[in-house]
């Protein structure tokens, strides 16, 4: 197919449905992280104060498309975060390289001090281009999966304690924990319940999917859980993902991560998931350690690239 058949526009409405084929052929063509990341592009573009229809683009190739750049202003800390993919038939460098251009220049004119574009490990067409158009690489954060199967429900079980899920109207509780535990963290944007609240009632989520731990009546500790069923071929089947766990500083060192990741992973084997994602820093070492002892491997990286423009 010729170069000058491809076309780098804003999105429209009518291009969700395309989006969807396009993380569908992805997944059936490579690591399923890199469709992950696509499918969260997805379930973003109804957030509260989202502007697809200026910060998203997409290559489109005769009504096809085939990749797209997505543009996240997190102006509360003062960045912009670019998460740019292409179908891999379609991966080249000088379609990239377009691609990223138009995403940057939106990012300048958002007025944004910092772009942190993510990028999969194995997509070294645009970690080069990224490196020669002035970023560097900064973060690794490893994709991590761990097989239920392997796990008998007894030994889960034994080791869940006390738990219940999320009740309505406690999405501030989640909001002020999530802030607590996460504020002096790399690259973290703080949330409102407002929009913790809009992410449980609007994409897929439910309480039902956050699992938390209390000390008496007092949240201690989450654990943010989805559970996706794969292509009904696939020997997947039922796999979960961990959104996020957090833990109120106060609690922390006394044993109330590993309670409430198990009662999470004990919830998600009583509904038939057998495997489990997630993906963390590579430098919080406490979380590292807690997921490795738990069971879960290391099964590719993603590398955060920053680039300072004001």
């Amino acid at each position: 197919m010729r170069e000058q058949s491809y076309k780098i526009r804003r999105y429209r409405l009518g291009d969700l449905d395309k989006l969807a084929k396009l993380a569908a052929e992805i997944q059936g063509l490579e690591h399923p992280h890199c469709c992950n990341l696509l499918h969260s592009m997805i379930e973003n573009l109804c957030m509260p104060n989202c502007c697809p229809e200026h910060n998203l683009f997409v290559v489109d190739v005769a009504g096809t498309i085939v990749g797209c750049a997505d543009v996240v202003p997190e102006l509360r800390i003062g960045r912009v975060v670019l998460c740019c993919l292409l179908h891999p038939k379609h991966r080249t460098r000088t379609l990239t390289r377009e691609l990223l251009t138009q995403a940057m220049d939106r990012a300048t004119q958002l007025e944004a001090d910092i772009i942190h574009a993510l990028v999969t490990e194995n997509n070294m067409i645009t970690r080069n281009l990224l490196s020669s158009m002035g970023f560097r690489a900064v973060r690794r954060f490893l994709e991590m999966r761990l097989d239920l199967s392997t796990i008998p429900l007894l030994e889960l079980k034994r080791v869940t304690g006390q738990y219940r899920q999320l009740r309505h109207g406690e999405e501030d509780l989640i909001a002020e924990i999530q802030n607590r535990a996460f504020g002096n963290s790399w690259g973290y944007n703080p949330n409102t319940a407002e929009e913790i609240m809009y992410r449980i009632r609007q994409m897929n989520f439910s309480t039902a999917d956050v699992i938390v731990v209390c000390d008496a009546d007092k949240p201690a500790g989450y654990c943010w859980i989805k559970t996706k069923v794969r292509e009904k071929d696939s020997p997947d089947g039922r796999t979960g993902r961990i959104h996020m766990l957090g833990v109120d500083p106060y609690y922390w060192g006394k044993g109330v991560g590993k309670q409430v990741l198990m009662a999470a992973l004990y919830h998600l084997k009583t509904n038939d998931v057998r495997f489990v994602e997630l993906t963390v820093d590579s430098e919080n070492e406490a979380a590292c350690v807690l997921y490795t002892l738990a069971g879960f491997e290391v099964w590719t990286n993603s590398i955060w690239y920053e680039k300072t423009i004001r």
